[in-house]
């Protein structure tokens, strides 16, 4: 198990290549978001490449194991599709990867914010552990 962080200061199409570049067949590729919208707004989305049964079932295991952590309400698996800006580029350009987006919570509310400070990297490693079949 080896995680390794992107470049901050790269670009999405940048971002894609550097993944794509250090990638091997059998990779994932999981970003990291937080979401916002109204204080009200909560819980976890977690996008997947559309169409891909694989990508459905891991995005699914995440998410399960993610909110089980946390214990933040979950949003639903998505296609990555099913967005208002339509398809995903990091999901659609990282090529070599099986390739997750993650939305961990609301910056905007209170709770999960806090949720995520205090629980976030424990349930972020725990669910990455469900991706490895």
């Amino acid at each position: 198990f080896i995680l390794e962080l992107v470049p901050k200061n790269l670009w999405i199409n940048e971002r894609c290549a550097w993944i794509n570049k250090k990638a091997v067949w059998g990779d994932y590729m999981v970003e990291l978001h937080m979401n916002a919208a109204t204080p009200e707004a909560t819980g976890v989305e977690t996008f997947y490449f559309a169409g891909s049964r694989v990508g459905q079932e891991c995005a699914r295991r995440f998410q399960m194991e993610f909110t089980k952590q946390t214990g933040l309400k979950g949003r639903w698996v998505k296609e990555d599709t099913a967005t208002r800006h339509g398809r995903l580029w990091i999901i659609r350009g990282t090529t070599k990867t099986l390739s997750l987006l993650v939305e961990m919570g609301f910056l905007t509310n209170k709770t999960d914010r806090q949720v995520i400070i205090e629980k976030g990297w424990r349930a972020l490693f725990e669910a990455l552990k469900k991706l490895a079949w």
